[in-house]
């Protein structure tokens, strides 16, 4: 038993340890982005064939899928994305959160590893500058 409380304790301490992303790399000026609109839809679609495999490497993400690709005022309501929004605008504030789109993808290839690795998320939006471009990678 004694063992086991041990053990308990170290995990405890090393999960306490590990440092996790709370806040985006760094927040794009809203002033500089195109504003979210679903008329950029097709746009980003086709931007994300090079965006994911760049932030994703490997050969476990090599097959993936878009499960949804939304601007994030149209995430408010809907119970598997709304949080995603809340996220967005705490890390860059509501002119970024609602000048960005929410991605969300799935990994097959990881499906027999964990059922949370297939899924992806990221928090991209259009600078009228250098055009799409992912400012937080969730998963």
């Amino acid at each position: 038993m004694k063992k086991h409380f041990t053990v308990f304790v170290f995990i405890i301490l090393l999960v306490n340890m590990i440092e996790f992303p709370l806040q985006a790399k760094e927040c794009p000026n809203s002033e500089q982005l195109v504003e979210a609109s679903l008329n950029e839809r097709d746009d980003l679609l086709r931007a994300l064939g090079t965006i994911v495999p760049n932030q994703y490497a490997g050969e476990q993400f090599s097959d993936w899928e878009i499960v949804s690709a939304t601007p994030f005022p149209m995430t408010v309501g809907k119970q598997d994305e709304q949080a995603y929004f809340e996220i967005a605008n705490n890390f860059c504030g509501g002119n970024v959160a609602e000048k960005s789109w929410l991605v969300r993808l799935h990994f097959p290839k990881l499906k027999e590893v964990s059922a949370s690795l297939t899924e992806g998320q990221l928090f991209v939006a259009k600078s009228k500058e250098v055009g799409w471009f992912v400012w937080y990678q969730y998963h």
